[in-house]
């Protein structure tokens, strides 16, 4: 289904079937998808921002460049997603499924990751500024070269520290007991 560039705003598109679909360069701010299936989806470009994404599914959906902005994608299932280099500010993914996603150079500053599957979720160079990581899995992450000032990896399970090579935090940052990072540069 072409819905590329197409304005939405708003639109109640819950628990409804979407996969393959093409949403690039679309606007879907405040959209509600709640529980609707984007397997395969394509919101390269798209405006998520404010959308409720709860417990819908997203396999294999590409998002590079998109706005989610606060977007709350809470009990999502988003293995293998491709969010590079989109814009996560505030974003919920509260106990969301985000096994294989990657947020390669993507900006999620104060986005929620608490309880996540983040198995396997590649991080490098995303800007993850007091972004919430308590309770979830990292086991296999990648946080090379990421900015994790602030962030809570508070409880993570499948914790390493060479996960967290050439990344860089600040005072505030909760790591495990026994692991630091260097200090970020000022920007």
């Amino acid at each position: 289904c072409d819905l590329s560039n197409t304005r939405l705003v708003g639109a109640r598109m819950t628990s409804g079937v979407f996969n393959n679909s093409d949403f690039s360069r679309s606007m879907l701010t405040r959209v509600n998808a709640s529980g609707s299936a984007f397997d395969k989806a394509d919101f390269t470009r798209a405006d998520l921002s404010f959308a409720r994404l709860t417990g819908a599914t997203f396999q294999d959906a590409r998002f590079p460049t998109a706005n989610l902005a606060h977007a709350d994608a809470s009990a999502a299932m988003l293995r293998n997603a491709d969010f590079t280099a989109a814009d996560g500010t505030g974003a919920f993914f509260q106990q969301s499924n985000l096994e294989g996603a990657v947020f390669r150079t993507a900006t999620a500053t104060g986005a929620q990751f608490l309880r996540a599957n983040l198995r396997r979720t590649d991080f490098r160079k995303a800007d993850l500024t007091n972004a919430n990581l308590t309770g979830a899995d990292v086991t296999g992450a990648a946080f090379q070269g990421a900015v994790l000032a602030g962030a809570d990896f508070s409880n993570v399970r499948g914790f390493s520290p060479k996960l967290l090579k050439d990344a860089c935090g600040d005072k505030t940052t909760n790591l495990p007991a026994g692991v630091t990072l260097r200090t970020c540069a000022k920007k």
